[in-house]
């Protein structure tokens, strides 16, 4: 069977932030994203509170998200929700035939050590400043 319906494109970067520790950096990071024509997808700009996070975040996963930035700060391996959020950007990298580093990509907000966020270990960090 030959599907003629064209796929939607995956050009979403979804942000992934420590919450609230890491908002006002992450919001920051989204609207400078934003301003420079990306497609951002974040708790710290789209949840007004109640929603359903996980059912949207899946959906767009499979839909829609081509990129996860990660913002690393020295409480992103205490935070679960953090820490799901990597293990289902490593999952929709997986299924798509893309290495993780080059789907999911660390922004560190502070200098940290390698230790401080094992689950990254294999991607290289980008400095993060929001002055």
């Amino acid at each position: 069977m030959n599907d003629t319906s064209e796929a939607q494109p995956r050009d979403v970067i979804f942000l992934s932030h420590a919450m609230p520790e890491d908002t006002e950096f992450a919001a920051w990071l989204g609207m400078q994203l934003a301003n420079v024509g990306y497609r951002v997808w974040s708790e710290a700009t789209q949840l007004i509170g109640g929603e359903r996070f996980w059912a949207d975040i899946e959906d767009a996963f499979d839909t829609v998200i081509g990129k996860t930035v990660v913002v690393v700060s020295g409480v992103t391996r205490n935070k679960n929700g953090v820490l799901d959020e990597i293990e289902r950007a490593a999952a929709t990298a997986e299924r798509l035939g893309v290495e993780h580093s080059d789907f999911i990509v660390p922004v560190a907000v502070a200098p940290l050590k390698r230790s401080d966020m094992p689950i990254l270990n294999r991607a290289g960090f980008v400095g993060g400043s929001n002055s």
